[in-house]
């Protein structure tokens, strides 16, 4: 489905990188404009907010050449579980891999959250793809 890009909120604290990498958003404009198709960005609806969870990249390659709408796969949920969601995007098969410094943001994000404290370390090392060495 697509969606306007003015409708997809950015402000919901669900980017887990340090940074946008300029070098991905140049990269996936071009290719953009070379009509290569990207997987459609994940985003949460909550009934009013769409939170963008996965492809901060491709969300900002399509707004630098000049496009109005992208495609996305909308999940109903909360911005919390966009939130969640968006720590383990990065371990999936495409889009930049997550860098060990991420990771760490991610890690720690989590360790310091009431609930997902809770988790075991196995838990959290699976949902953001370290191992629970790293976490511990």
């Amino acid at each position: 489905m697509k969606i306007q890009l003015k409708q997809v909120r950015l402000d919901g604290d669900t980017q887990p990188r340090q940074f946008i990498n300029e070098d991905v958003v140049n990269e996936y404009s071009e290719q953009l404009l070379d009509d290569k198709v990207f997987p459609p960005i994940d985003v949460f609806h909550d009934g009013a907010n769409y939170w963008l969870a996965d492809g901060f990249h491709r969300y900002f390659a399509t707004k630098s050449n000049g496009f109005v709408s992208i495609e996305c796969e909308i999940k109903e949920g909360t911005l919390r579980e966009a939130q969640l969601e968006s720590m383990t995007a990065n371990s999936k098969q495409h889009g930049k891999p997550t860098s060990p410094k991420d990771k760490h943001r991610s890690v720690v994000r989590m360790l310091k959250d009431e609930e997902w404290s809770g988790w075991s370390n196995i838990k959290i090392a699976q949902w953001i793809g370290v191992s629970d060495v790293t976490v511990g």
